[in-house]
C-alpha cells in the first residue's frame, strides 16, 4: 500500500492539539457532572431526613430531663438533688444543654448548602436543548455566582450590583448560566492582584435587556479585541485556558438572538455586555 506523505499543514498544531484535547475532557466532565450530582444527592437526603428526626429527638429528650429535673427538686430530697447535680457537673450538662441546638442547626444548614451546590451543578450540566423557558436573569445571575464562589473568593474583593426590575426571558437557562459562568471566571482571573466586579441588568430599547459584566483588570489589547470571539484566541497561559470560552459564549448569545459585546473600560478593566430579546420570535 503506498503511503500518503503528509506535510506538515496537514497536522494541528501542538497548541490547538491541547486545547482540543482539553475540550474533549471538559465535554467528558460535563456529562459526569449532571451524574455525580445526582449520587451526591441521595445520601444527602437521606441526611437531612434523618437530621430532621435527630433535632426532633432531641428536643424530646430535653424535655425529659428537665421534667426529671423539676421532679427532683420539688421531692425536696437532698440527696438525690445532690446527686443528680453531680451528674450534670460530670457530664457538663449546661454546655451540652446549650451547644446541642447550635451544632444541629449548624449542621442543617451545611446540609441546606450542599443541597444548593447540588442544584446548581444539575442545573449547569442539564442538557436543555429545545427546552425553553420564561427566566428570570437577577435569579440566573445569583446561580451562577454562587457556582464560581470558589473562583471569586481568593480575588474578587467585593461584587457590585446594580439590578433593575426587568422581565422574565425566554431562553434556555443552562446555556446562558454556561455563559455568566464564564464571564465570571474570566473576570476574576483578569484580576490576579484583586478588584471589584460590577453587575448591572436592566432594560433597554426595543424589547431587549442587557446583563453587563465588568471587571477592574489590565483590559483588552485591540489586536486581540478584533478576535475575540474567534475559537481559539485567549491571552491566558498555556493550560490556563482553551480559547474556546468565548467562541461558545458567542455562539450561544446568536442562538438566542442576542449579542454578546467587550469594551474596555475609561477607567480600567473590560465590561462584557450580553443582549437579549425578552420574547424571541
Amino acid at each position: 500500500m503506498t503511503k500518503i506523505p503528509l506535510e506538515s499543514s496537514d497536522l494541528p498544531g501542538h497548541q490547538e492539539l491541547q486545547q482540543l484535547m482539553q475540550l474533549e475532557k471538559m465535554a467528558t466532565l460535563g456529562r459526569l457532572v449532571a451524574g455525580v450530582a445526582h449520587e451526591i444527592n441521595n445520601p444527602v437526603c437521606y441526611v437531612k431526613t434523618n437530621l430532621q428526626t435527630l433535632t426532633q429527638y432531641v428536643a424530646e429528650l430535653d424535655q425529659l430531663v428537665d421534667s426529671i429535673l423539676a421532679l427532683a427538686d420539688s421531692q425536696l430530697d437532698s440527696t438525690l438533688s445532690e446527686a443528680l447535680a453531680g451528674l450534670k457537673k460530670r457530664h457538663d450538662y449546661d454546655y451540652l444543654h446549650a451547644e446541642l441546638p447550635i451544632l444541629l442547626d449548624e449542621t442543617s444548614e451545611g446540609v441546606e448548602r450542599i443541597e444548593g451546590i447540588v442544584s446548581n451543578l444539575r442545573d449547569y450540566a442539564h442538557d436543555d436543548e429545545g427546552q425553553k423557558q420564561f427566566v428570570c436573569l437577577q435569579k440566573l445571575v445569583e446561580t451562577a455566582l454562587r457556582l464560581v464562589n470558589h473562583e471569586l473568593k481568593y480575588t474578587v474583593r467585593q461584587i457590585k450590583r446594580e439590578y433593575t426590575e426587568v422581565p422574565e426571558v425566554w431562553c434556555r437557562p443552562a446555556q446562558m448560566s454556561q455563559v455568566l459562568v464564564n464571564l465570571f471566571v474570566n473576570a476574576a482571573q483578569a484580576m490576579p492582584r484583586g478588584g471589584d466586579i460590577h453587575i448591572s441588568i436592566h432594560e433597554c430599547a426595543e424589547s431587549r435587556v442587557e446583563i453587563s459584566v465588568c471587571d477592574e483588570g489590565y483590559g483588552i489589547s485591540e489586536e486581540i479585541k478584533t478576535r475575540l470571539f474567534e475559537p481559539f484566541v485567549t491571552t491566558k497561559p498555556a493550560g490556563k485556558g482553551t480559547g474556546l470560552g468565548l467562541a461558545i459564549c458567542h455562539e450561544i448569545m446568536v442562538a438566542h438572538g442576542g449579542e454578546i459585546r467587550a469594551e474596555n473600560r475609561p477607567s480600567r478593566g473590560t465590561c462584557f455586555t450580553l443582549a437579549l430579546p425578552i420574547k424571541q420570535s
